[in-house]
């Protein structure tokens, strides 16, 4: 699985997110009232003055943890707490956590992605176990850092919030992504939120299961997180500045086709077919591949033999995935004969082709 930091930064998007925050209001260093960069473009003056109306503005100190809570809370996740990601949702664990990540020298936690300042913004602004209050949610995006278009966008979203008396619950510091980088960022925490509401279903559907069932299907899981590792390593572009998000997209497709197909075969709603239909589904993912393959150069090189630019999907790249597809159906079939024994082969193999083939069939097009 791709690297993530602390719980949801890949490391190619935390780099570029360093990149693209450079020179702007780091989160916890400068606000945005007083960035030199932005003073420079007469766009930003209007969200620089309210930061500017807003400097001193702070959450209640009654709203802080209490030296034991904060203790208790050294390693956690607000990300995780605010969204029920792998626990139960708690927005007051949530801001009580992002009071403590604030505190923290590590950048990654600091300046990144869904947690310190940017939870309690977020806390703040839809009135998540605490009295709603935009005030403090503008005065916390002026300070947390992130692309100047972004915090630009974001200032003003709260401020328009505030004018128009909004009660609602679903302010995001993704509403106002403007950048890859901060676009891959809110595809990874998709993604997580996505992979732990999957996790519950499973754990809901396998409840069950007999340990015969659960030691058939290990390897199926394992076969089915390397054949997702190739999506989003080897069938995604990861040329453009939305490189992130490209990846989250193709693991996702997958994720979900995975987890539909489980459901499927649980309620008996394989659709039947023979062995003309699986040899029809097989027929269709080969013209795909070879579709594929025809429009899928090997990268250029230059005379000391590396690629002249990061390289779009490869051969390569294109290869591990249909290695990887073909031991994820080999398990998936494997499995079948014990969890549903009377799910003829034909049928699931049919499925899983067809399935593939569309898939092959929309990599390297807009919006895979």
């Amino acid at each position: 699985m791709r690297a993530r930091f602390p719980v949801h930064r890949s490391a190619v998007a935390l780099l570029a997110l360093a990149a693209c925050a450079a020179g702007s209001a780091r989160a916890g260093t400068r606000d945005w009232a007083d960035d030199p960069a932005s003073a420079r473009d007469p766009a930003y003056a209007a969200s620089r003055a309210l930061c500017r109306k807003l400097v001193g503005v702070a959450p209640p100190a009654a709203d802080a943890p209490t030296p034991a809570e904060a203790a208790s809370l050294a390693d956690c996740s607000s990300e995780a707490l605010l969204f029920g990601i792998g626990v139960p949702a708690d927005p007051r664990a949530a801001r009580l956590c992002a009071w403590v990540e604030t505190r923290t020298a590590d950048p990654q936690v600091t300046d990144f992605g869904f947690t310190g300042d940017r939870t309690l913004m977020t806390v703040y602004a839809d009135g998540l176990g605490v009295a709603r209050n935009l005030d403090v949610a503008t005065a916390l995006a002026c300070r947390a850092g992130g692309a100047p278009a972004e915090v630009d966008a974001r200032v003003r979203h709260l401020a328009r919030l505030r004018a128009d008396g909004w009660t609602g619950t679903d302010f995001s510091l993704c509403d106002d992504a403007a950048t890859g980088p901060m676009r891959g960022t809110c595809a990874d925490h998709g993604q997580l939120v996505a992979r732990s509401d999957r996790a519950r279903a499973f754990a809901a559907l396998s409840a069950r299961w007999s340990a015969a069932d659960r030691a058939a299907f290990a390897p199926l899981k394992r076969a089915e997180a390397a054949f997702v590792d190739a999506r989003g390593q080897g069938e995604a572009d990861p040329s453009g500045a939305d490189r992130e998000t490209a990846a989250v997209r193709a693991e996702e497709g997958q994720e979900r086709a995975f987890a539909a197909l489980l459901d499927d075969a649980e309620a008996g709603r394989v659709a039947p077919a023979g062995a003309a239909e699986a040899r029809s589904g097989e027929a269709a993912l080969d013209a795909a591949s070879r579709a594929l393959a025809a429009r899928t150069p090997e990268p250029p090189r230059v005379a000391a033999g590396r690629p002249t630019r990061a390289p779009a999907v490869t051969p390569a790249g294109l290869a591990a995935g249909a290695r990887a597809w073909a031991r994820y159906r080999d398990a998936w079939l494997a499995f079948a004969r014990v969890r549903f024994p009377a799910l003829p082969a034909d049928a699931l193999s049919a499925r899983l082709a067809r399935e593939r083939a569309a898939q092959v069939a929309r990599i390297g097009t807009p919006g895979e």
